[in-house]
């Protein structure tokens, strides 16, 4: 079985984890702690909407262990350079050589000290909490933008009963 190659098992797990209401997040070494330890998934956004309870997690190594005992010829595919579209995909070393890294030395880390790093030293772009907030932002932005658009249409009525009411007149005066 292939998954497709956007998805790892970590990345499943995190999902998994974030549907049943936790934000999971790996340290920098990639081991996880308790789930008690991990906070509740924000109530922003439609998905999950306010008063919603966490439902009950398995752990990292039970969730692993299901997998490699259920499906274990699960695979990650690996990304396919299309010549059409060479710029804008990248196989996974090509995105990994363009990552800064850690090597012998720590000056990257100093660096970018408010940044998080990815099990392999490099750095992760956007951190769960930026990630989570940027995502309920997100749901603001899309509330107000509609309740925008239903404030446009109703004037656009006004607007339109306004300008029935100018021809009446118009003719009347006539």
């Amino acid at each position: 079985i292939e998954l497709p190659n956007t998805l790892s098992k970590r990345k499943l797990f995190h999902r998994f984890c974030w549907e049943r209401g936790w934000q999971v997040k790996a340290d920098r070494y990639g081991r996880y702690r308790k789930m008690s330890d991990y906070p509740l998934r924000c109530t922003y956004d439609d998905d999950w909407p306010e008063g919603s309870e966490a439902l009950p997690v398995c752990s990292w190594a039970s969730f692993t262990s299901f997998w490699s005992s259920r499906y274990p010829n699960l695979r990650i595919a690996e990304k396919v350079k299309n010549s059409e579209q060479n710029d804008k995909q990248l196989t996974p070393s090509d995105r990994d050589a363009k990552r800064p890294r850690l090597t012998n030395n720590f000056v990257q880390r100093e660096e970018y000290p408010n940044e998080e790093w990815d099990v392999n030293g490099g750095i992760d772009g956007a951190s769960w909490e930026n990630q989570t907030k940027l995502h309920a932002e997100l749901n603001f932005l899309r509330r107000k933008c509609r309740e925008h658009e239903l404030e446009i249409d109703s004037l656009r009525g006004r607007v339109f009963e306004v300008e029935e009411e100018n021809q009446l007149l118009r003719q009347y005066q006539r």
